[in-house]
């Protein structure tokens, strides 16, 4: 695995003022075929799929389909599509808006979930970086034990959800996996260069990593994603780590790098 992997864009909301665009939302029977058909109906009326995304509805036989699109023929109404659409015979529920100056929100999916269960949010890494740069404006030195002890907390609160959607044993044993939970949460593109369990060595290379990649120092700056690293460690494993960050790109090393070792 490469920092050059694609990306994933989340959208909310497609914005296209030449184009008569729409989102919507189909409910499915989870069943081979289903959502293929939905789409092939689209497409015969002429909706180009912008982006979509589905997911199985936990505690229960059904999936949500949800999408932006855009009708390239200016004849077809979405009364029409939401018509079609809910006489398929897999369909369940179907919910479709037109934009409106070519701007469409998402409106039909909320809350957003983690798939173990947790309920989740969206904020930018600008916004997050800013944040951090606010706290070490207002406290100075002593932002940096703030900073890493925010990432201590959430490590350890991640341990706790992962273990419990998981177990920990077989969390302790797919490590080398769970530690791309970085890239998959938009954090930073993990490298793990070399992992010991017995005793606890490892070193961990984040490209793009969020924390640093707007901001410039003299000294390593990745006290959240260090901090998160312990947390996360004595979480699953339940051992007492020390991570150093050695090399950092706020310093100008192409990514940042952690050196762990348990405390014996």
């Amino acid at each position: 695995m490469t920092p050059e992997s694609p990306p994933k864009e989340f959208m909310r909301y497609h914005f296209n003022p030449r184009k008569k665009t729409c989102v919507g939302s189909v409910t499915l029977n989870n069943v081979p075929g289903a959502l293929a058909q939905v789409a092939n109906t689209l497409a015969s009326r002429k909706v180009n799929l912008v982006s979509s995304e589905s997911a199985n509805s936990k505690g229960s036989d059904t999936s949500v389909w949800g999408f932006f699109a855009e009708i390239e023929d200016p004849s077809v109404e979405v009364s029409q599509l939401k018509s079609l659409v809910a006489g398929l015979p897999n369909v369940v529920g179907v919910e479709i808006s037109e934009g409106i100056d070519g701007i469409v929100v998402d409106k039909y999916h909320y809350p957003l979930y983690f798939n173990s269960g947790e309920k989740a949010m969206v904020i930018s890494r600008r916004n997050l970086v800013d944040m951090f740069s606010r706290v070490k404006k207002i406290f100075g030195s002593g932002a940096e034990v703030i900073i890493y002890e925010m990432g201590a907390a959430t490590g350890e609160d991640d341990a706790k959800e992962l273990a419990r959607g998981l177990g920990k044993d077989i969390l302790a044993r797919n490590m080398t996996e769970m530690v791309f939970l970085y890239a998959a949460q938009g954090w930073g593109m993990p490298e793990l260069v070399d992992l010991t369990l017995e005793p606890l060595t490892t070193i961990l290379r984040i490209h793009d990593n969020f924390e640093c990649a707007y901001v410039r120092s003299g000294a390593p700056n990745s006290q959240y994603i260090r901090g998160h690293l312990v947390g996360l460690a004595g979480g699953v494993l339940g051992k007492k780590v020390m991570i150093r960050e050695t090399k950092c790109m706020a310093m100008g090393d192409k990514y940042c790098e952690f050196h762990g070792e348990e405390v014996i």
